[in-house]
């Protein structure tokens, strides 16, 4: 098998995974792994390594969004839009809670997305047609998360709206967020050529 550059940190990163990084109380596995020398450098040229796995790179950049002042720069947008669509289209990684509601941007992870601009129109869009299913847990969110059937393009549509400043209403039943997401359909492609 092929030695990852940076075999160490994506070791360690996938051993640990999202819960245990984000979701845990105690932050010192996290602050560990970032004040461990040479680690930041790591952690930036992971993003961009196409060979570690994509969990790992996705980890990382979460580290980075946490640690990092003024993350990320413009350089790494693309990438990362690339990469957060692609770990959203195969069902987002932990759970839906790290994504927030469409609605409200309340999840990390959707937050991190929203950071990156315009910069995720491209790949974005192209999850306006994914159905998958999104799971939330826990209580308050959950109930409401999964009561409303949220899907992949359902997150997409809200990132994309809010990113874009397009008016877009979040409804209960999927089949009117279907009319919405192809309303913003509609304005992508006009503004954008995207749909």
């Amino acid at each position: 098998m092929e030695a990852y550059r940076n075999e160490d940190i994506v070791s360690t990163l996938l051993r640990y995974g999202f819960i245990e990084l984000f979701l845990r109380m105690d932050e010192t596995l996290l602050n560990e792994i970032w004040s461990y020398p040479g680690n930041r450098d790591k952690l930036y040229e992971l993003i961009t390594d196409h060979d570690a796995p994509e969990e790992a790179r996705f980890l990382s950049s979460e580290i980075l969004f946490l640690k990092e002042k003024n993350f990320p720069p413009d350089n790494l947008k693309n990438e990362l839009s690339q990469l957060y669509a692609s770990i959203l289209g195969q069902g987002g990684s932990v759970n839906a809670n790290i994504w927030g509601l469409p609605g409200f941007l309340n999840g990390g992870t959707g937050q991190h997305v929203v950071a990156l601009g315009q910069a995720i129109v491209k790949d974005f869009s192209s999850l306006l047609q994914n159905t998958g299913s999104v799971y939330y847990e826990g209580s308050r969110e959950a109930m409401q998360g999964n009561a409303y059937k949220y899907r992949i393009k359902d997150l997409a549509a809200f990132f994309l709206a809010t990113v874009l400043n397009i008016p877009y209403t979040v409804y209960k039943e999927p089949e009117s967020r279907d009319e919405e997401i192809e309303g913003l359909k509609q304005n992508l492609n006009k503004e954008w050529g995207r749909n």
